[in-house]
Order: C-alpha cells, then structure tokens, then sequence
C-alpha cells in the first residue's frame, strides 16, 4: 500500500511539472503569430505599391507616346456640357449671366454684356452697338425675377422688335420665341406675352410674380434722345443645356453728340454725324479658355510625382523589424 501511494504521488508530481510547458507551447505559437504579422502586412503594401507604380507607369508611357493631342483636346473642351449632360434637368434657382440673346423669329442674334461695360469713345451708361446688354439694377436669369435686356434698333441689333410691331401694332411679336443663354451652359426658352410700345417707365417688370421668371427686352423708337421704347415681355417655358458657343463679343461706342443748331436754324459744327471709333474688342462671353500645353505639363508632372512616391513605398522597409520577446 505504500508502494502504491508514492508511485501516485510521483506521477501527480511529473503531472505539476508538465503543465507549464504544455500551456508555454501555445504561448509561444501566438507570439510567433503576431510577430509575423507585421511582416505580412509590410509585403502586402509592397506589393500593392508595386501594382499602383506599374500601374502610373503605364500611363505616364501612354502619354509621352501619345503626345499632347488628348490633353489638347481637353483644354478646349468646356467643362459645363459635361456637367450639364451629367444631370437630368438644368436647375431654375441658380441665377447664372447671360452670354447670348436669340429672337430666332426675326433673326436677332446677339452676344451680351453688362450695363457696366464700357468702351473708349462711349458715354458711361449709354448703350454700345453690336450686343446687347442686361441690366445689373434687376435680376440674372435662372432663378425667380425679372431680367432686362437692351440694345439699340439698329441693323444687327434689336431694329427687327421695332420694325414687326411698328408693322402689327406688337401684334405679330405675341407668341414668338426668345432664347437666353447663360454663362454656365444653360438655355433658357421664353415665350412673348406682352408686347408695351411707346413706354415711359419700367411697370412692366412689376407685372411678375414672385415665383415668376420673366424677361423684358427692350428697344428705341426713334433717334437718341427720345424718350418712349418698346418693352417685351417674355415668360421662361422652359429650360435646357446646350454645347454652342456664345458668339464673341466686340462692343463698340455708339454715342453721337447731338447737333447744335446756329441761330439760323441750321445744323452746326455737330450737325453731321461722324463714325465712332471702333472699341477695343472685349473678352468673348463664353469666358477664357484653357491653356493646353500647361494642362499637360501639369498632367506629366503629377504622374511623375506619384511614380517617385510608389517607387518610395515599394523600396522602404517595414517601420519596425523587431521581434517581439519570447516569453
């Protein structure tokens, strides 16, 4: 029975004595897991940076073998079709200015500028030949208000709204068409509803609602200095976006000084009209355009750029190589 009982403590003993080093094995297992996992994770973002520099340099490949043409293809590309085409309704509370005014009708196409433009040889606030200019005291087109645009009756200019209402009694003008193209490639469609010839004051741009998008063009009816116009008043139908270019813009001064009579009655040293100077043509309505070549140097020089900064990665060793202590 003695025998029997150290024999049993003996093997409780080794028992005791084993059970640290079974419980040190997994131990030492975990930790040579997570000592390797900071070295998988360095080779997978070598790799990764591999790919992205193979990938860059491919690019920067194609495009020092395909020249400057695609790069110069986008440069004079305008960016608002892309955008425009990108959505499906051109958005009416965005007020935008106005580059071109079309009365497709009567054959009045004309570019437009602020009435804040001025040119050599022309009265500050009197209206300039060959465009047609919105009026900056009311509202840009594209959102609820009321826009005002002018330009003389002259041949080219707004002459056919006063010749076909001299000729209908404004009759023949109801129902037409005007269309207004705006800076950020949207063309608004109005449609003539009020036609006010020999107009005093400004009460038809009182007539909208508050909701309303209304436009007012406005003309002479007779030389400078006479006082009626012709109002017409169009209402938005609708609205789209177009890829056409506003047509350049080369205002010129249409201001004459008026004829000083002598004390016979007859036209002085004024009395003959003499051709203005032409203006120095102005920047085109559509807005400046983009620089080819240095959108492409720009473009080589990023994906030279991010060519070193993954070549970089893929060489830099891992940011700690210790080992973690074994327990």
């Amino acid at each position: 029975m003695i025998g029997f009982l150290s024999v049993v403590r003996a093997r409780l003993a080794a028992a005791r004595l084993a059970a640290p080093r079974r419980a040190a094995a997994p131990s030492r297992a975990a930790a040579a897991t997570r000592a390797a996992a900071p070295r998988r994770a360095a080779a997978a973002t070598r790799a990764a940076a591999a790919r992205l520099a193979a990938a860059l340099a491919l690019a920067l490949a194609l495009l020092t073998l395909g020249g400057l043409a695609p790069v110069a293809m986008l440069g004079s590309m305008s960016l608002a079709p892309a955008v425009a085409q990108a959505q499906d309704k051109p958005p009416l509370d965005d007020p935008a200015v106005p580059v071109r005014v079309t009365v497709p009708s009567l054959g009045v196409d004309l570019p437009v500028l602020s009435s804040e433009r001025t040119v050599p040889g022309n009265v500050r606030d009197y209206p300039l030949c060959d465009v047609a200019q919105y009026w900056t005291r009311y509202d840009l087109p594209g959102a609820p208000g009321t826009t005002w645009i002018y330009a003389h009756a002259q041949p080219g200019m707004f002459l056919p709204l006063l010749l076909n209402a001299e000729a209908t009694s404004g009759e023949g003008l109801l129902g037409q068409m005007v269309t207004l193209q705006l800076k950020d490639g949207r063309l608004l469609r109005y449609r003539i509803v009020e036609v006010k010839q020999h107009a005093y004051n400004r009460r038809l741009a009182l007539r909208a609602r508050p909701s309303q998008q209304r436009l007012i063009l406005q003309t002479s009816e007779g030389p400078p200095g006479t006082i009626p116009k012709l109002q017409v008043a169009a209402n938005l139908i609708g609205a789209t976006y177009t890829d056409e270019a506003a047509p350049k813009a080369q205002p010129r001064a249409c201001w004459q000084p008026r004829p000083r009579p002598t004390k016979d009655g007859k036209p002085g040293r004024h009395g003959t009209a003499r051709p203005t100077p032409e203006a120095s043509p102005g920047t085109t309505a559509a807005g400046g355009t983009t620089d080819a070549a240095s959108l492409a140097l720009g473009g080589g020089a990023v994906l030279i750029g991010a060519t070193i900064v993954a070549i970089y990665l893929v060489r830099r060793p891992p940011s700690d190589r210790r080992q973690p202590p074994r327990p």
